[in-house]
């Protein structure tokens, strides 16, 4: 992955500051005991939107008795803005991306997790361990997605191999005007820095880097269509030709159109990773725990992977999937896909600078 290897990759790393017992027992990939169920009282997260199957929260609430108050973002930014105010002290549990952990590790609004509460065995190693929070001190992964392009290879004229294909393609008279591309800052520009070449990184992308992915932006914005992430009746109708999204939204496109494809372009992309995180001020840490071992446990994994079209990180859960599952290869990315896959780390450095960057690109299109 160019530029930011992750720690752990392939190797998962012992977690310091846990105990001793937690610690050789995850090395081991051995179970801990989990605890038991807190009965009653209330837990309150704060997520995406529709995150759990609804036959699993229901069986936590019937299991429990628990009233779960659920209150949903639309950007990791709100997500981030709301945990820094007062009201955000009133959450359980938080679901960031890995790439938003050391920022809000270092600003304090993360706790430390108590590995021996969580189940970590049912955590597939290789998502344990990442650069961003290496010994998985405040978070306890859920699922992955990964970035790629939903297209029409028939209408759009040939195959997107790499980022620079989506470039030329955006130019053809007949595909101009109806390509959707990346809603943040760090997607749009990381793709631009992939499609120049050159080994240029989001992650570690000076302003001049920047500079250099808005002017290719700016010269292919008059062919955009919309900068969204999610819209999906648009591509699954044929009035979008191209998007950039995550798998599990270019499934849902996929399984209305059948002429569309799915594709993680070279020479890298994005990993999402989602962590189940408890922030500092959490009311009731009991129920967070209680929650999350619920979630974690095998039924639940694949109840959710199947409702999202998200990879839960259950180990071997492909296997453990309804027969009836329709498009599997797009839920789960090939290992040697997933190889070249990094997480897009939030960089307070420059993250105003390439806002402004992108409001140009916008206000361009």
């Amino acid at each position: 992955m160019t530029g930011t290897e992750r720690i752990g990759r392939r190797q998962f790393l012992a977690l310091a500051g846990g105990s001793v017992l937690a610690a050789s027992a995850l090395r081991a990939g051995t179970a801990l005991a989990a605890p038991a169920q807190t009965k009653g009282g209330t837990l309150n997260i704060w997520t995406w939107p529709e995150y759990w199957a609804p036959a699993n929260l229901n069986g936590f609430k019937k299991a429990t008795g628990t009233t779960v108050n659920i209150a949903s973002y639309q950007s990791s930014d709100e997500m981030y803005a709301k945990l820094k105010t007062a009201a955000g002290a009133s959450y359980d549990i938080a679901i960031p991306d890995c790439g938003w952990l050391p920022v809000m590790s270092q600003a304090g609004l993360l706790q430390k997790i108590d590995h021996s509460r969580v189940p970590y065995h049912l955590i597939s190693k290789e998502f344990l361990g990442f650069k961003e929070d290496p010994h998985n001190t405040y978070s306890v992964p859920k699922d992955y997605a990964s970035t790629g392009i939903v297209y029409d290879p028939g209408a759009v004229g040939g195959k997107i191999k790499n980022w620079s294909d989506l470039f030329h393609a955006m130019a053809k008279p007949h595909v101009s005007g109806k390509v959707d591309m990346p809603a943040e800052p760090a997607e749009l520009f990381g793709i631009a820095l992939w499609a120049m070449g050159g080994g240029k990184d989001w992650n570690t992308a000076t302003k001049a880097d920047l500079a250099q992915a808005q002017k290719l932006c700016l010269s292919v914005a008059k062919h955009v269509h919309a900068y969204n992430d999610f819209e999906t009746s648009a591509v699954a109708n044929g009035s979008v030709l191209i998007a950039t999204m995550t798998n599990a939204n270019a499934r849902l496109c996929m399984l209305q159109n059948k002429k569309l494809e799915w594709v993680i372009p070279g020479p890298t992309s994005e990993l999402i990773l989602d962590n189940y995180t408890i922030p500092t001020h959490a009311p009731d840490l009991d129920q967070a725990y209680s929650f999350i071992n619920y979630m974690l446990q095998p039924a639940r994994q694949v109840a959710d992977c199947t409702y999202l079209g998200y990879p839960l990180l259950l180990p071997g859960i492909r296997a453990k999937m309804p027969k009836s599952t329709k498009l599997e290869d797009v839920i789960f990315t090939s290992a040697k896909d997933l190889a070249r896959l990094h997480p897009l780390d939030v960089r307070p450095d420059i993250q105003g600078y390439a806002e402004q960057l992108f409001s140009q690109v916008q206000a361009a299109s």
